[in-house]
């Protein structure tokens, strides 16, 4: 179920929406910049920003929210990596890069980047990623750049042609992955590593189970993108609201909670690895079986 909700309401003649469609670790973030945007565009604009808000564990909800946000039918969408690689291959694309974050982190070095951290139990003997062939490795959907396509990627880069892991599970979230290999159902996952910074505040007694073993490569941050419906002129007004956010009080805080310094332009150049991620997950067998549901969508959820 696709939830609406206008975050502030002001004289308006049109309505815009912003979403998210990444893990539950940018919901509120996303929201307030709704709200932000309003306050500040509403009255000159004759504007209001509506959240919508898609619950995770709807697969309806969710993959008509992404069907929505690839059209341009939401006017702001935070969107996977490897989503935007394959938009950005349209000739005809409804959508245009809007911001990318630069998370807060030292690991980051001040670069608009996200990796995969490779986790296991913390108790389990495993110490490095040739330990884990022929295991059971949870992921979050087989179109994930951070759960899935990065895994390949690192395969290929390694000239490994054959399925790597005994069995590989849908978990249906990054937070999910998490849980199985807690509890012993999986043996390691590909993590992204906003969601796992945010995880270790949100659940420190599951990630304490956990042991990162490896930092797998890094690809361009999941970009907020804006419909080309959405005129020209308030789009740039948009983006530099966005990328001058760090720079106010209310903006900073805001960012802080969400675990990023600033958002920043970027071009597609800067997306080029992940579609080469992405190719590389069609192209590279990961598993010798697979048990998975499949996103009917074909879209990322991370």
């Amino acid at each position: 179920m696709v939830v609406l909700y206008t975050p502030l309401r002001v004289p308006m003649t049109k309505e815009l929406t912003i979403t998210s469609c990444q893990a539950a670790n940018t919901f509120d973030m996303t929201a307030k910049i709704g709200c932000y945007l309003t306050e500040k565009l509403g009255r000159k604009w004759d504007v209001a920003f509506r959240y919508i808000s898609v619950d995770e564990s709807n697969v309806e909800g969710w993959n008509r929210c992404y069907q929505m946000a690839a059209a341009g039918e939401i006017d702001i969408s935070w969107v996977c990596a490897a989503t935007y690689a394959n938009l950005m291959q349209q000739p005809n694309r409804s959508v245009d890069l809007l911001a990318t974050p630069l998370f807060s982190a030292p690991i980051y070095q001040n670069q608009p980047v996200y990796f995969s951290y490779l986790v296991v139990h913390a108790e389990s003997a495993y110490q490095t990623f040739a330990d884990l062939r022929g295991t059971r490795f949870a992921y979050n959907e087989t179109v994930s750049l951070s759960g899935y396509h990065t895994i390949c990627a690192y395969l290929e880069s390694l000239s490994f042609k054959e399925g790597y892991f005994d069995t590989a599970i849908a978990s249906g979230g990054h937070v999910k992955s998490t849980h199985m290999v807690a509890a012993g159902s999986a043996d390691c996952a590909a993590i992204d590593s906003s969601v796992w910074h945010w995880y270790q505040s949100e659940e420190p007694e599951i990630c304490e189970q956990l042991r990162p073993i490896m930092l797998l490569p890094s690809y361009a941050a999941p970009p907020l993108i804006i419909s080309r419906n959405v005129p020209h002129d308030l789009a740039q007004e948009i983006q530099k609201l966005l990328l001058d956010l760090n720079q106010t009080n209310e903006g900073e805080q805001f960012l802080r909670s969400g675990g990023i310094a600033r958002f920043a332009q970027v071009d597609d150049a800067q997306y080029e690895s992940s579609l080469h991620a992405v190719n590389m997950g069609k192209n590279i067998p990961l598993v010798r079986s697979v048990a998975h549901t499949m996103n009917p969508m074909g879209e990322s959820y991370g």
